[in-house]
């Protein structure tokens, strides 16, 4: 994980991922907060794909990174 914070909007919150390894890794995230979807998102913060994520509390969202991929998610 590279970065947590509010989104610019300041109605989510963003997670940003780095993968710095040379193979394909999955990160389990939970937000530790009351969010009901997740979604990809550009570096502008702009919702690019929903995610398949219940939102229950404790309930991990599951995301797969290539080797030296970036990615932002979303959570509302």
């Amino acid at each position: 994980m590279s970065a947590i914070k509010r989104s610019n909007t300041g109605k989510g919150l963003i997670v940003r991922l780095y993968n710095p390894f040379s193979h394909a890794v999955e990160a389990s995230i939970r937000p530790g907060v009351d969010l009901a979807r997740a979604f990809v998102a550009n570096l502008q913060e702009e919702e690019q794909e929903q995610l398949f994520w219940s939102g229950d509390e404790g309930e991990p969202l599951h995301v797969g990174l290539r080797s030296g991929e970036i990615k932002t998610i979303l959570f509302q």
